[in-house]
């Protein structure tokens, strides 16, 4: 896979797009690059995430308790916050198809983060936000659950 196209791909991603030039050309070439076949698992909810998968060609379903069913396609990053914290996958991932994906592993981007401290703001803003959906979710789920008790 020519890194100039994984590069080009990043700036199509709302995350990606924010880092410098010089941090997406050493996610690249510091990432394993794999592909995955149609049907075949990227990762398993439950499992530990190792990092987040940046999605280079293909498309990918998403189930989870949480949200159901969705699509990933080219550009999209998966798992972004297991860059920052340890953590489980909190969803299913299954290619679709024929599928690219750069896996860019947690020590790489805590590397980075340790040169590039703008990467601190950004990703602690991008959590943040995960945070409050969950929370959300969280919250109509205890309301359900008090209606259905009674």
């Amino acid at each position: 896979m020519p890194h100039t196209d994984a590069t080009r791909l990043m700036n199509q991603n709302p995350t990606l797009a924010l880092f410098a030039p010089k941090v997406q050309h050493a996610l690249v070439t510091g990432s394993e690059f794999r592909s995955f076949g149609p049907g075949e698992s990227l990762f398993a909810l439950g499992d530990k995430a190792l990092g987040a998968y940046f999605l280079v060609d293909g498309e990918v379903s998403l189930t989870s308790p949480d949200f159901g069913h969705k699509s990933a396609v080219a550009a999209d990053l998966l798992e972004p916050y297991a860059l920052l914290i340890p953590r489980e996958h909190s969803f299913s991932a299954r290619a679709t198809r024929e599928t690219g994906a750069l896996i860019i592993g947690a020590k790489l981007f805590a590397h980075l983060r340790s040169h590039h401290t703008e990467l601190n703001a950004r990703m602690a803003g991008k959590l943040r936000d995960e945070v409050q959906i969950h929370l959300g979710t969280l919250a109509r789920g205890l309301d359900g659950l008090k209606r259905a008790v009674g």
